[in-house]
């Protein structure tokens, strides 16, 4: 049995708008060229937009970021060091992983650039929210 989980909600509310943030500004200032050839988009075409793709990455960070917070609690960790640790393991092992498996399909256009793209992006999200959510 996991025990009494404790989330720290203030902690999840700060990760939650850091990842968000940063994820914008990476996606459409850093890298937002790589990204439109990566996925088959003209470098110089409009990303999307609209209510989806405004407000849903920031849901899928609150779930990412809730689902680290419940895993940090039952886990006991309240150090930087274990918080770092935690962080690089579900980046790299979860999330920038699963990037690049989402990114092996027809769909996308260059499916390793993708993964490349993405990849550093989760990594530095989930150190940040481990660090968030032992240290806040």
């Amino acid at each position: 049995m996991l025990g009494t989980i404790a989330v720290n909600w203030w902690g999840v509310l700060v990760a939650t708008v850091v990842v968000t943030v940063l994820a914008g500004l990476y996606f459409t200032v850093v890298v937002a060229k790589a990204y439109a050839r990566a996925v088959g988009r003209a470098p110089d075409a409009p990303a999307p937009s609209g209510p989806l793709f405004i407000a849903g990455p920031m849901v899928c960070n609150l779930v990412t970021v809730l689902a680290s917070a419940v895993l940090i609690s039952a886990l006991g960790i309240d150090t930087l060091g274990d918080a770092l640790v935690f962080g690089a393991i579900v980046g790299l092992g979860y999330l920038v992983a699963m990037t690049f498996q989402i990114a092996i399909n027809p769909v996308f256009a260059r499916p390793l650039l993708y993964g490349l793209i993405n990849g550093p992006y989760f990594l530095v999200a989930s150190l940040i929210t481990s660090t968030s959510l032992a240290l806040v």
